[in-house]
């Protein structure tokens, strides 16, 4: 990035100096052609007068441009301080050796197993949902897109929010065949919790629906400080 905004101020100082000369020649250009036409009538010294006025001020104006250019560039080099985000999930790593934290947010976190055959993502949403409409929805719309959908066992895990244990209810699937989105992650979880205020959302994908049980098993690493 230093190097890109190095090549970027180089560049403009050599567009500034170049303009610079282009208008001082085109000042004299412009002198030559006046002294040409109004020798009849304006003296040779007045002209001399004025002329280097003329180049002052172009120089001037030069200056000017260059003063504003390299104060917007050094304001664009200055790095700019990335927002702290806190996010209401925090992840315990020593309960899953084999899973690391990723990208979060106020109100999501995703998680990654070490050996990238499986993530999960959990997010906290307003408002109220019906875990088994919703699980129904997903198993409809997957078979209508062209996939063979095959139920598997249900599972719950245990997830801590603020100081007590609340389980998370989740309807497991394998996923097969090639549909309308191509492939898919061959299993595929959906996990709900009802809170006081809103609910948990959590999502399970792996390559293989006999990875689901160690993946699902790894939330038990979060927990979740809801706001009063």
């Amino acid at each position: 990035m230093r190097e890109l905004l190095l090549y970027h101020n180089s560049s403009l100082r050599l567009m500034v100096v170049s303009l610079s000369y282009v208008i001082c020649y085109e000042v004299m250009c412009y002198y030559t052609l006046m002294t040409r036409i109004y020798s009849k009538i304006t003296s040779k010294k007045t002209l001399l007068l004025i002329a280097p006025a003329l180049i002052l001020i172009v120089g001037v104006a030069a200056i000017f441009a260059w003063n504003a250019i390299s104060s917007d560039s050094e304001t664009a080099a200055k790095p700019q301080d990335a927002p702290i985000v806190t996010s209401a999930f925090s992840f315990d790593p020593t309960k899953a050796a084999e899973w690391r934290q990723g990208p979060a947010n106020e109100s999501s976190m995703a998680l990654f197993s070490n050996d990238r055959s499986c993530f999960t993502s959990i997010e906290y949403k307003t408002g109220t949902v019906d875990p088994i409409a919703e699980s129904t929805k997903t198993q409809e719309n997957l078979s209508k897109d062209g996939y063979i959908v095959e139920k598997l066992d249900s599972a719950t895990v245990s997830i801590k929010v603020g100081s007590h244990d609340t389980q998370l209810n989740f309807r497991q699937f394998g996923i097969a065949g090639s549909g309308n989105a191509g492939q898919l992650y061959g299993g595929q979880a959906y996990g709900y919790t009802l809170l006081d205020k809103g609910y948990l959302h959590a999502q399970v994908n792996c390559n293989k629906s006999d990875q689901l049980p160690s993946a699902v098993s790894a939330l038990t690493a979060l927990s979740f400080k809801e706001n009063n």
